[in-house]
């Protein structure tokens, strides 16, 4: 389509969910923009022809859109989150990259939901959103990985429930998430790596079970956290 727009950067179409001066706009894997309406979720949405969400049939609807090119999300009036489709979330950056519900509604994210075919949640993915209270994976899901400072500073949330097929959870993932107070592994968990200082200054962790599996744990996983957190490692780790 010779009219459909694109963005380019250093020659490259830009792919995704791309903030261009702090309004973030949505290409589709071949770099056109979204434009008119598009279902999102099962939610019909309407894009301008730069990508940039307007509004969607369902008031409830605050923004949607995609994070990468193969995860969809929509963020809907009560809070909820829902981030859904095949493979894993693009990487985010401390400065100048945040996951598009950043700009405009990050004090409304406080409930995520992923669906079972994501894969990996990206580097800062949910860096210093914290108002999220609540973190829950599908029936089934295949998630793998927990990136770099993906949860860092999530101050409400406080208890997560990590998926068994998970076999890394990366540096910082939830540093200073302060409120955090359970953290429980699915049956028969499959991980591997916890990296340094990962749950870091989790000041009210109560207790935190190491499943057999794992067989790297960084340097001050529990640093600066509750005194009395209590680490239990099952036997024949």
């Amino acid at each position: 389509d010779a009219d459909a727009y694109m963005f380019m950067a250093a020659g490259i179409p830009s792919k995704g969910d791309v903030a261009i001066n702090l309004e973030v706009h949505f290409f589709d894997e071949n770099g056109y923009a979204y434009s008119g309406q598009k279902n999102i979720l099962g939610y019909v949405c309407t894009f301008d022809e730069k990508g940039l969400f307007i509004s969607a049939e369902d008031s409830t609807v605050l923004e949607a859109g995609c994070v990468g090119t193969n995860l969809e999300y929509v963020l809907l009036s009560d809070g909820t989150l829902v981030i859904d489709g095949e493979g894993a979330m693009r990487d985010y950056t401390v400065s100048g990259s945040y996951g598009p519900w950043f700009y405009n509604n990050m004090a409304n994210v406080k409930y995520v939901q992923f669906g079972a075919g994501v894969t990996a949640l990206g580097e800062y993915a949910f860096n210093r959103c914290e108002y999220i209270k609540t973190v829950t994976f599908a029936q089934g899901s295949k998630l793998e990985s927990i990136g770099t400072y993906a949860f860092r500073a999530c101050h409400r949330l406080d208890k997560i429930n990590i998926p068994a097929t998970v076999t890394t959870i990366d540096n910082y993932a939830f540093f200073k998430c302060g409120g955090l107070t359970t953290v429980d592994f699915e049956a028969n968990s499959n991980l591997k790596y916890i990296g340094r200082e990962a749950f870091a200054e989790t000041h009210y962790l109560k207790k935190i079970m190491i499943p057999a599996s794992v067989t790297t744990i960084g340097e001050g996983i529990f640093k600066r956290s509750k005194a009395n957190v209590v680490v239990q490692v099952v036997k024949d780790s």
